[in-house]
């Protein structure tokens, strides 16, 4: 009995722990993991049998007979998945089998009493967890997950100041946080009207004013959110659904006089014909009833996707941005149609808005392609001169700064520098590390750093920057600057901000403002005395290391080789990457004196090796540096 009590929650856990830690969402709003799930609680009660019939005795020989069992339970299961190779998810497949392996061995490693107390507390961990997953049932998180950004409504706002140092500014960052309620990661922030206009994921739309000297957030409530018919679009159970990613995608504000037109960009769910699409919805009001809270008029629609139909949410892009010529362009995601998961790929067909950016006539809502080839282009900014730059998600590798040029095809999924999320082959006919015959990305980040909008720097505040362009990350935690040259990129500059940036701006004061997956609004500012000079004090070695990963990412080669190691290695010695002769005939190991030696001046230390860094000159920035390797 006490037996049947353990097999029915360790197999209640293993149908949920690992769906949760890998997915962040519970088995029964991800009807496509069920199968995977299925097999693995199958697969875990054969290995109970197996272990039954093998572990007998005792000693150390007894626990090995029964782990070897327990493994050989999973065996046909990992058999099935090789043959088959379905579209299954290798995270939940790495924590579950180890997993129900260990559950299978406990009966044998304890005593009866010890099982018994083993099989109450399995059952209460499966009651929690069940809890847990009702409560992340609606897509807004599961706590044993990892989904980004959910967070609770605004209780207690709050401020937090923050040095966030680069190269030539040391930043101070305020975050305003728990002043807008927002529950979903998503939403955008616009400057206009003396302040911020903030629409959130759910399409809620805040109106905030900054004091800098007092060092407050305003926040107002604008009455009259869009509808994104998001419950209709969760009641069709569309199997690929990531729910937190129905919602509104991008602001644009523009001001004439006193009048203000708002664009939003948002998901939007026709629920009599069952489909859905990107939407661009527009309202007008003024920049006295902004600043006073007062209600929105009535949205009216300027321009839905074509056509209608049931899109995964994974990829949608929905970013807005102004031409010269009066058009409003629009970027849309290819959806996850990208030929790999499913056979159709959208990007590529011309007579479809999806993988595209659209411009747009708000005038009149006509629309026609002005790129193809995207995969999920989460960034647009049009510089002065007209030049339309757009940052776009590869897949695990191959994040993209694009310039865009008219009718021109960027490639997804034919081309791309990256690979599946779940690790597996490319299908044959998609090159790998290639843009051969279509249009190249002025620049690509390898590995990802889950890329998100980016905006130019166009005041005088930051000088050093003017002219370049900063990029934000979900992933890396960042803002990436950006130095443009001639359609091309001449270097960037990792700052390190710590939150996921899902949108930012330029104010008209010159401060950069982010809205963050957390539902906050962090201000970035110079630092008081923060003039750039000769002289300035050393920089700390993570954020040094970061100025490196353009050229020396985590885990593996690029332009240069990985770090990681690196002091006490070889020189010349990076598994996997072709070093110069100059720096091959130089022999022995690096320490710290010879890696000084070499950041001081590279082609001092070894001339005619490819490194074209002119190196650090501040002796206490290469200390920095050289005690952040040690630890690596």
């Amino acid at each position: 009995m006490i037996r049947l009590a353990w097999s029915t929650a360790a197999a209640l856990l293993l149908a949920l722990v690992p769906l949760g830690l890998a997915a962040g969402r519970p088995p029964w709003v991800m009807p496509e993991a069920l199968p995977l799930i299925g097999g693995l609680v199958a697969s875990y009660l054969v290995a109970t049998v197996l272990v039954s019939w093998t572990a007998s005795g005792r000693g150390p020989s007894r626990w090995l007979r029964a782990a070897l069992a327990a493994a050989a339970g999973f065996a046909p299961l990992l058999f099935a998945l090789a043959l088959a190779s379905p579209n299954y998810s290798k995270g939940v497949l790495l924590l579950g089998v180890p997993f129900g392996v260990l559950l299978a061995v406990v009966p044998e490693t304890v005593g009866e009493a010890g099982l018994g107390r083993a099989s109450v507390a399995a059952l209460v961990l499966a009651a929690v967890t069940l809890g847990l997953g009702k409560m992340g049932e609606d897509g807004q998180g599961w706590t044993l997950g990892t989904v980004a950004g959910s967070i609770t409504a605004p209780t207690d706002p709050r401020l937090e100041t923050t040095l966030r140092p680069s190269i030539f500014y040391t930043l101070r960052a305020r975050s305003f946080q728990n002043h807008f309620e927002t529950r979903v990661p998503g939403g955008a922030v616009t400057a206009v009207a003396g302040g911020y206009l903030v629409v959130t994921a759910e399409g809620s739309a805040y109106f905030a004013t900054y004091d800098e000297e007092a060092a407050t957030l305003d926040v107002r409530l604008l009455p009259g959110a869009l509808d994104l018919d998001a419950e209709g679009y969760f009641a069709q159970a569309i199997p690929e659904a990531v729910p937190p990613w129905w919602r509104a995608t991008d602001v644009l504000a523009e001001e004439s006089g006193d009048s203000v037109r708002i664009f939003v960009a948002h998901n939007y769910w026709d629920d009599s014909r069952g489909c859905g699409m990107l939407r661009v919805s527009t309202v007008e009001t003024t920049r006295a009833a902004m600043v006073a809270g007062q209600p929105l008029p009535p949205w009216s629609v300027v321009y839905d996707t074509r056509p209608c139909r049931q899109l995964e949410t994974e990829g949608q892009g929905g970013r807005l941005g102004r031409m010269s010529d009066g058009g409003l362009l629009l970027t849309v995601g290819a959806h996850g149609f990208d030929g790999m998961r499913r056979d159709e790929y959208l990007s590529q067909n011309p007579d479809l808005d999806y993988g595209k950016t659209i411009r747009i006539d708000p005038a009149t809502g006509e629309g026609r392609v002005y790129t193809l080839g995207h995969r999920n282009p989460q960034g647009l900014y049009i510089d002065a001169a007209g030049d339309m730059w757009q940052t776009e998600h590869g897949p695990v590798g191959g994040d993209e700064l694009n310039l865009l040029v008219p009718g021109a095809n960027y490639g997804w999924p034919m081309v791309t520098q990256g690979l599946p999320y779940d690790g597996a082959t490319l299908p044959s006919g998609i090159a790998a590390g290639r843009h051969d015959g279509f249009q190249p990305p002025a620049y690509a980040w390898l590995p990802s750093i889950g890329i998100s909008e980016l905006v130019g720097v166009t005041r005088s505040r930051f000088p050093v920057w003017q002219g370049d362009l900063m990029v934000g990350s979900l992933v890396d935690l960042s803002l990436w600057r950006v130095r443009p040259r001639a359609g091309r990129v001449a270097f960037v500059e990792r700052i390190p901000v710590g939150v996921r940036v899902r949108s930012l701006v330029e104010d008209p004061e010159g401060r950069l403002v982010l809205w963050t997956d957390g539902g906050a609004l962090v201000v970035l500012e110079e630092s008081e005395g923060n003039e750039p000079t000769a002289t300035a004090p050393a920089m700390s070695g993570e954020l040094l290391f970061g100025g490196c990963l353009g050229c020396h990412p985590e885990g593996g080669n690029a332009v240069g080789p990985g770090l990681e190691g690196v002091l006490g290695r070889a020189v010349a010695a990076a598994p996997g990457f072709e070093f110069s002769p100059a720096l091959q005939a130089v022999g022995g190991r690096w320490d710290a004196e010879r890696l000084d030696a070499f950041l001081d001046d590279p082609q001092a230390f070894a001339p005619g090796n490819r490194m074209t860094f002119p190196g650090l000159p501040s002796p206490a920035d290469r200390r920095a540096l050289i005690d952040y390797l040690r630890g690596r």
